[in-house]
């Protein structure tokens, strides 16, 4: 595991109803672990405990059965991140607070049905230490407005590693089916919002949503590059 990922000095620990294994097909630079095939409703895992605070950052690509047969990563329990479908290499990172966490990355398939190639791969992990976490407001480049972080799970919170500006931004919490992570502030006008947006969302189905005095103004799914947008307040607060 150590050898595919290129850390050498982190141990991992596999679980699951399968093993991961290394693999020098399809590796971003040259080998990589991959899933071994999995029947329905089986799963592979592996982990590792990291010291923060601290920044992990990997790549991971899968071609599976959009929606239902999912690589995600975890950090003690708790879903950060999931792709599902067909995805090619695509960075990413999680965030570590202070103290020891461990992190785990799981490929399971649902109860029926496959698609695609049906594997997900996992490759260039590393470690740093730092904080790499923002307040929102410094995030979002306005720490003068009050910003309000809500949703049926995680709030909206800053981070480091996806930004437009290379140096932070703010992104939505990791939420479940049916649940939403909701980011508000109070605007005085007349006067015109501007902000940066971008989305990684099952098309058609996740939504990022902006919403003035609850009517929606407009809507996005599916991968939306970094969008400078502009909105007209009206005159009073909103």
């Amino acid at each position: 595991v150590s050898m595919a990922l290129d850390t050498i000095d982190v141990i991992y620990e596999t679980s699951g109803t399968a093993t991961w294994a290394l693999t020098e097909a399809l590796g971003e630079d040259g080998d990589a672990l991959v899933t071994p095939p999995l029947n329905d409703s089986e799963n592979a895992s592996f982990s590792a405990e990291f010291t923060g605070p601290g920044l992990v950052k990997f790549s991971w690509m899968i071609s599976s059965e959009a929606s239902f047969d999912a690589l995600r990563v975890e950090i003690d329990g708790v879903q950060n991140a999931s792709i599902s479908g067909s995805r090619p290499w695509q960075e990413t990172a999680v965030i570590i607070p202070a103290g020891q966490h461990l992190v785990s990355w799981t490929y399971e398939k649902d109860g029926s049905e496959s698609e695609g190639q049906d594997r997900a791969w996992v490759d260039a992990l590393s470690f740093t230490v730092g904080d790499f976490s923002r307040p929102l407001g410094d995030a979002l480049d306005y720490p003068g407005l009050r910003w309000r972080a809500s949703g049926n799970d995680l709030g909206w919170s800053g981070q480091v590693f996806v930004t437009e500006d290379g140096e932070d931004a703010a992104q939505a919490g990791v939420i479940g089916d049916n649940a939403e992570s909701v980011l508000e502030v109070d605007l005085e006008g007349p006067g015109v919002f501007f902000f940066s947006y971008r989305v990684e969302s099952e098309t058609d189905y996740d939504f990022l949503t902006f919403t003035i005095d609850g009517a929606e103004d407009f809507s996005e799914s599916g991968t939306v590059s970094w969008t400078r947008k502009s909105i007209l307040i009206p005159e009073g607060m909103h």
